[in-house]
């Protein structure tokens, strides 16, 4: 059986290339923002999820906090494409990432 996976990624093409890299391991769940992933959590069952740290409407630091609160189970992991270090150690301390 394979397990939920949550991609959460405002940029199509990284959606994109994250399928091709793990489709075949996990059965992934898309979201294009935080509230869509919020969605799929009602929804789904969601062991793990992969957010992208910048988005428009909220940080992947701050969905992790929420996910943290509603869905503590859930391992949460921050992807950047930025050395932002304040930002690191933010997901660390307050999404318990």
């Amino acid at each position: 059986m394979t397990r939920n996976l949550l991609y959460i990624d405002v940029e199509r093409a990284n959606l994109v290339v994250f399928r091709a890299a793990f489709g075949e391991h996990f059965n992934l769940l898309e979201a294009s923002s935080a509230e869509e992933a919020l969605e799929l959590f009602t929804t789904h069952d969601v062991p793990v999820m992969v957010a992208d740290q910048r988005m428009p409407d909220i940080t992947g630091v701050e969905l992790c906090e929420i996910v943290e609160r509603n869905f503590p189970c859930t391992i949460r992991t921050i992807l950047t494409g930025y050395t932002d270090s304040d930002a690191m150690m933010e997901a660390i301390n307050e999404g318990q990432v």
